[in-house]
């Protein structure tokens, strides 16, 4: 068995940094939106139609 590097077998070689950094952003902005949609509903959602998607942010703070 030859003693090879895990990373010659891994699909990106290349650095992820910047991916996972931008990915913590998206999440983050996510999240305050979420929040502020549950929080300050009467003011994000002020038609009666668009109040169903409170329930939107609910679920993306559970799932996301």
């Amino acid at each position: 068995m030859q003693n090879r590097s895990l990373s010659n077998h891994l699909p990106v070689t290349r650095d992820l940094t910047m991916a996972y950094g931008l990915s913590l952003v998206i999440a983050l902005l996510v999240t305050v939106a979420s929040v502020g949609g549950i929080v300050y509903q009467t003011t994000v959602y002020p038609a009666e139609q668009l109040v169903s998607q409170v329930g939107n942010d609910a679920l993306n703070l559970v799932i996301g």
